[in-house]
């Protein structure tokens, strides 16, 4: 394993912060759209791998592994909840950790998310009703 040490993650299933989160219409769709990755990009230097959703307001940004630039935006909005496009994680900046999907508050979106991908994956969504059957 070239030194490196692996470890099993294991999300909150109780956070605060997710507790306290009323995620909006307009931040779920952006956070739905988001869903998978591909062409969302980092509004602030546009870069494509590990990018994050915002849950408070919807900021896309890259993560803590290629420019950081969620980690300032939840440091100097105080909005420590975000989702991983490519991934749908849930993370939490405050309670530095991962938050499960299954909580009340993200397992809609989380839906959403899953839902939009299965329809990006299936070939036939995108066809025409009367070529599906």
């Amino acid at each position: 394993m070239n030194g490196r040490q692996w470890h099993a993650v294991v999300p909150l299933d109780a956070c605060p912060h997710v507790d306290a989160l009323a995620i909006s219409a307009g931040v779920f769709d952006v956070a739905v759209g988001a869903a998978g990755g591909g062409t969302v990009k980092c509004s602030q230097c546009s870069e494509v791998d590990e990018v994050m959703t915002c849950l408070h307001c919807g900021a896309v940004r890259c993560g803590r592994y290629i420019r950081a630039h969620m980690v300032e935006h939840g440091t100097r909005e105080m909005h420590p909840v975000v989702m991983g496009a490519l991934d749908l994680s849930f993370w939490c900046y405050a309670c530095d950790a991962y938050v499960s999907s299954g909580h009340s508050n993200l397992a809609p979106l989380f839906a959403a998310c899953q839902r939009r991908e299965s329809a990006r994956e299936d070939p036939r969504s995108s066809a025409p009703r009367s070529k599906l059957w």
